[in-house]
């Protein structure tokens, strides 16, 4: 069961509140993301501007499928980040807090591209 020793009430996770309220901090935009990206795009399947140059151009086109992609990926980064936490946090705690508040900004990085993306379609 060492496996879930990570998710245990010893966890520094369930006992620190700055890092408990910074991964929930980074909950917040990812699921507003999701949100927004299923109202907006929710049964359509026609291609959608992903990526456009400064000249005007339109050079990387997608489907809705790799909207949702960008949002699972961010949570999967966002796992890691949490789990590099939890090895940190014995180690070096002020590299545990700094990677734990980067997830916010991440969080808020991914909310923002998709919210362009939605606003170019």
């Amino acid at each position: 069961m060492e496996f879930f020793e990570p998710l245990s009430k010893q966890s520094p996770l369930f006992r620190d509140p700055y890092l408990r309220g910074a991964v929930i901090a980074a909950l917040i935009p990812l699921l507003l993301a999701g949100g927004i990206a299923i109202r907006s795009f929710g049964g359509e399947q026609h291609l959608l501007v992903i990526h456009f140059t400064g000249g005007h151009s339109l050079d990387f086109f997608g489907t809705v499928t790799d909207i949702f992609e960008i949002i699972v990926t961010a949570f999967v980064v966002m796992g890691l980040n949490v789990a590099l936490v939890l090895a940190f946090y014995s180690r070096v705690r002020p590299f545990a807090y700094l990677l734990s508040f980067f997830n916010i900004f991440f969080a808020i990085l991914i909310l923002i591209a998709v919210a362009v993306i939605i606003s170019v379609n």
